[in-house]
């Protein structure tokens, strides 16, 4: 379980 993955996705989605 990685954090930074699931930090990446956020930032991906909140990089509208």
């Amino acid at each position: 379980m990685h954090l930074l993955e699931m930090i990446s996705d956020i930032l991906l989605m909140q990089k509208v």
